[in-house]
């Protein structure tokens, strides 16, 4: 059936359907390929994968349209990188430490405040290659809103998983709400 979905909502498909049931991407690294001994519905398999096939080069392009193109700012980056690995707490592999909201983690306000005094001096020295980020940034955004026109295979209520995330994946269901009310 076809569906007129954003960029974003394509993404988000695949996403979830990748993550919450990787058995069905797993064979041999080839997206949507299912694999007979799951313990997933056949139908919902045959589904998932055919969607997989449908959609996932559109996630694929969108992961490639996130990354940037600009080596000032790629170069930004692995600067940025090496400053915060020269300040911030690591792991016993290396790993650099971040708290509960993903901040990294330091042994001392003293070694915050020189990291920071580093990465203020970073910014200033590739202030154009930030602007130009900012930009790709909005770009990218515009690209997550665009509506494209997609085929999902539907499958039946009575073949999806306990797990199924109804609200962000409802679309992939046969049923009308009505339909699926009266079963429940």
């Amino acid at each position: 059936m076809k569906f007129t979905l954003t960029n974003e909502q394509v993404f988000e498909i695949v996403y979830l359907l990748t993550n919450l049931y990787p058995e069905i991407s797993q064979n041999n690294n080839l997206p949507g390929v299912p694999v007979q001994n799951s313990n997933l519905d056949k139908r919902f398999r045959f589904a998932c994968a055919r969607n997989l096939s449908n959609l996932g080069s559109i996630a694929e392009d969108l992961i490639t349209a996130r990354k940037s193109e600009n080596k000032d700012f790629l170069e930004f980056e692995s600067k940025r990188e090496d400053i915060i690995k020269k300040y911030a707490q690591t792991d016993e592999n290396g790993n650099l430490i971040t708290d509960e909201n993903q901040n990294y983690v330091f042994d001392s306000d003293e070694q915050r405040e020189k990291g920071q005094s580093e990465l203020d001096v970073l910014r200033e020295q590739y202030k154009d290659a930030l602007k130009a980020r900012e930009k790709e940034i909005e770009i990218y955004n515009e690209i997550l809103t665009t509506e494209v026109e997609v085929d999902i295979i539907q499958c039946k209520f009575e073949a999806l998983p306990d797990n199924f995330p109804f609200n962000q994946l409802r679309m992939l269901i046969k049923e009308t709400d009505d339909e699926i009310e009266a079963m429940l």
